[in-house]
């Protein structure tokens, strides 16, 4: 096999490796990020339980404040 078929394979190999990691990490971070998501729902809705508008803004707000507290965009 030539040298520039081995770096192909190489190549190949090392991409695949990424790849599947990367894909591994991606899946970490969004359990992390559903896990947030749903602490931070129940916690704005039990803090403005009601459906008026105003409500609604402070669950937005509490939901925010949560979110950023978890290291999460809201």
């Amino acid at each position: 096999m030539s040298l520039v078929g081995k770096n192909a394979i190489a190549a190949l190999v090392m991409g695949v490796s990424v790849t599947a990691f990367a894909t591994q990490s991606f899946a970490q971070v969004s359990s992390l990020r559903r896990a947030a998501i749903v602490k931070c729902t129940k916690q704005a809705h039990m803090a403005y339980p009601d459906d008026d508008p105003t409500a609604h803004d402070g669950r937005y707000q509490a939901y925010e404040a949560c979110m950023t507290t978890a290291g999460e965009l809201p």
